[in-house]
């Protein structure tokens, strides 16, 4: 009877409780920050994991708070050591990142760890990361691919293309084409920028699948559309090589100037390289254009398979031409004429 009555009494305690966590989701998911923080916060303070959890995450992003990393952080780790999976991932972001916390990739990885232990996918990507760059623990590929495989197996986009990236170079699995361009697919289809630019030059090298330019530059143009320097670069290759599309050096050099700005040192030789071509093609059309308008186009040109049929005043006017055009030529552009 004692423990009936106990059990009845959690019931009603957690009935409330519950209500109130449900109130701040619904308020917090209309975007009523005020309320749903009014909501939250007592509940976190009494120990709720999950609203600790929403309320971590509303001081990280800034939603009805200010937004204060160091609040996050604190919030995460109450929820998080109550084991709730959602924390510990951020919570070890947040170590990772240090942002509110210290700077700690053994502290991230033991909070990812944690939470990938509970299957959250975003975690054992980021272990996966951990392991592949040998961040707070010694590098590992075979770990790598391992956590990689489990959260790509959820859908995970990063996971998916890592998982590519170690099919490609035979790292932690033995070296498979095939395989990558699966993988690679995978987070492609999904939108994820860098697998696009991966499964581009797949098709471009022909490894995995058979050499398809036009495949390469529609991938390439995916993954450029949303910022991938490397992709800029390759599709500025395809278009400069007239690859799977129409031969265009302006297109090609706006791609290089893309990718050029954030750095890509490819990109920025291409540039260089093809605008100097360009200018000097420019150059070249407006001296054209200068000699065509000096000197009239019968005369100059003057193809006619029988030379009586210019008279000596016609000639006369073909040599005022050839000096009157060099004349506006040195006028226009002085720097090509040496004398």
């Amino acid at each position: 009877m004692k423990r009936f009555v106990l059990a009845m009494a959690l019931v009603m305690f957690s009935v409330p409780a519950w209500a109130d966590y449900q109130a701040g989701i619904y308020a917090f998911k209309r975007g009523d920050y005020a309320t749903a923080l009014a909501e939250f916060r007592p509940l976190a303070e009494q120990g709720n994991a999950k609203a600790q959890f929403v309320l971590g995450l509303m001081y990280a992003r800034g939603q009805g708070v200010a937004k204060e990393y160091a609040q996050a952080a604190k919030w995460y780790r109450k929820a998080a050591g109550q084991g709730y999976a959602k924390a510990q991932t951020n919570l070890g972001i947040m170590y990772e990142n240090g942002r509110g916390v210290r700077r700690d990739y053994a502290q991230a990885v033991e909070w990812y760890r944690k939470a990938a232990g509970q299957g959250i996918a975003l975690a054992q990507s980021n272990l996966g990361f951990m392991y592949a760059n040998g961040d707070g623990v010694a590098r590992d590929y075979a770990q790598a691919a391992k956590w990689w495989r489990k959260a790509a197996g959820q859908g995970n986009a990063w996971a998916q293309n890592g998982l590519g990236d170690m099919y490609y170079n035979g790292r932690g699995v033995a070296k498979d084409y095939g395989q990558a361009v699966e993988w690679y697919r995978k987070a492609a289809n999904q939108g994820y920028a860098r697998a696009q630019s991966n499964l581009g030059f797949m098709y471009d090298k022909g490894r995995g699948v058979a050499k398809d330019y036009g495949q390469a530059v529609e991938w390439y143009r995916k993954a450029a559309g949303q910022g991938d320097a490397g992709a800029q670069n390759n599709l500025g290759d395809m278009y400069a090589n007239g690859q799977g599309v129409d031969r265009d050096l302006r297109k090609a050099l706006n791609l290089y100037r893309s990718a050029a700005a954030t750095g890509n040192e490819a990109a920025t030789k291409k540039y260089a390289e093809i605008k100097e071509q360009l200018d000097s093609e420019k150059k070249q059309r407006e001296i054209d254009a200068a000699f065509k308008l000096a000197i009239p186009k019968d005369i100059f040109f003057n193809r006619a398979k029988d030379a009586k049929k210019i008279s000596p005043q016609a000639e006369g006017q073909k040599k005022f031409s050839r000096k009157f055009a060099a004349s506006k030529i040195a006028e226009a552009f002085p720097r090509y004429i040496k004398n």
